[in-house]
């Protein structure tokens, strides 16, 4: 909780981002996107072979665009 409140109290953190969670999330949390990526070698949701997962982040103009590929791909796009 006191990491989430230093990096929403100033208002510049435009997404945090975590590893190694068994499938990727994103949740925004008071205005800050919050981004799991899925393990790169789990396979307990990818009929046992690895997920292959891997993000391309891109930031222009405040706009966040995530996107996850391999075995479950995901897109997500934030802005202020």
């Amino acid at each position: 909780m006191r990491v989430r409140a230093l990096l929403e109290r100033g208002g510049r953190v435009l997404a945090a981002f975590a590893g190694h969670m068994h499938w990727s999330r994103a949740n925004v949390m008071n205005r800050v996107p919050h981004v799991t990526l899925g393990s790169l070698v789990d396979c307990a949701y990818t009929e046992g072979r690895s997920s292959g997962a891997f993000a391309e982040v891109t930031i222009a103009n405040r706009r966040v665009e995530i996107r996850i590929a391999g075995l479950q791909p995901e897109r997500w796009s934030f802005a202020p």
